[in-house]
């Protein structure tokens, strides 16, 4: 196990799952999440999906059972949309939830798919969620946290209807085993821990994957743009910080495009700099495993940062499985689909 949650260049940053152990009577509800955009579904959702998949069959194997979800969440994804455009965000919603439940089959995935919508008007989440209001909005410190989980630009919204968005969310997520998602989502989960023990349920356990960055882009890029370096992208918005550009859909990037911005990606020798080439083949290693029933610990990391892969081999082993393992069991039939959006 902890081999497994401790591969690097995929893995962030892990809890001790020891703890585990003491919940085995019953079974252990995993939790990955994610919002949405109108631009497609991309590869970097992909490796909470498989990364999610994976760790199911690993807590199987030690004798866990497991209640693993993709959570699509639709109606967070409504909050943060103009009136005129609900309805076109919950039909994206069902697009994203169709194409998590084709990666579920096409990989033999063992987790199931749900929207928020199924659940948010049920009394047991109503009740969860006043709870987690009432101890949020008692402590200063706790909702100065709340309010500091919502971006910038969406602060008043956000203050008018008393953060709710970020308010389901942590609702969601209190009282589970474990939960996966980018760094980004730490503030969520100390939240949701500290509204636990108050509430007497068990602490969620949060495995943090490594963040996403774009590709095709040279170092000046990054030195201009530090925060990717500290937050990444959004993995699961096609568009995050308007780099459409750099990124890869299946279904639509075309393998010669994807292979075009994994060569011109740059990479550096020190491990602490980003590496979305690296990333890539961290992915599409994933999906090779799953299709071949053989999950294993992988070791790309130590091997490029240990120079054993060079740079050039990294990018043609990333481009050439990224098209084979991934980008080829998401063709179309049309055209216009298999295409890119830039």
């Amino acid at each position: 196990m902890d081999e497994f949650v401790s591969q690097k260049g995929l893995v962030f940053e892990t809890p001790d799952l020891r703890s585990l152990e003491d919940r085995k009577n019953r079974k252990i509800t995993i939790l990955y999440g994610e919002t949405y955009d109108e631009f497609g579904n991309t590869i970097d959702s992909m490796k909470y999906y498989l990364f999610l998949a994976n760790l199911v069959d690993v807590l199987k194997s030690r004798g866990f059972e497991t209640d693993a979800r993709v959570l699509v969440a639709d109606t967070a994804a409504v909050r943060n949309a103009d009136d005129s455009k609900k309805e076109k965000v919950l039909q994206l919603g069902k697009q994203r939830g169709e194409f998590v439940e084709r990666v579920r089959q096409i990989y033999n995935c063992n987790f199931r798919v749900q929207y928020m919508s199924e659940f948010i008007e049920s009394e047991d989440f109503k009740k969860t969620f006043r709870q987690v209001k009432e101890i949020c909005f008692a402590n200063e410190d706790l909702k100065k946290m709340v309010r500091d989980s919502v971006p910038p630009d969406r602060l008043h919204k956000s203050e008018q209807n008393e953060y709710q968005y970020s308010l389901e969310e942590i609702s969601t997520i209190t009282g589970l085993d474990i939960k996966v998602g980018p760094p980004r989502e730490r503030l969520y989960d100390g939240i949701a821990n500290i509204v636990a023990e108050r509430l007497g349920k068990q602490k969620l356990l949060p495995i943090y994957l490594t963040m996403s960055q774009p590709l095709g882009l040279q170092f000046d890029f990054f030195i201009l743009n530090k925060d990717l370096e500290e937050y990444g992208l959004t993995p699961y918005k096609a568009d995050s910080k308007g780099l459409l550009a750099n990124r890869i859909l299946p279904g639509k990037t075309t393998p010669e495009y994807a292979r075009k911005i994994i060569q011109e990606s740059f990479i550096s020798n020190n491990p602490e700099l980003p590496n979305p080439v690296l990333d890539m083949a961290m992915i599409a290693e994933m999906a090779r495993q799953r299709l071949e029933g053989n999950i294993k610990p992988i070791t790309f990391h130590s091997q490029f940062y240990g120079g054993k892969i060079s740079s050039d081999d990294l990018k043609q082993l990333a481009a050439e499985n990224v098209r084979k393992y991934i980008i080829d069991k998401f063709q179309t039939n049309s055209i216009m689909d298999s295409l890119p959006l830039f």
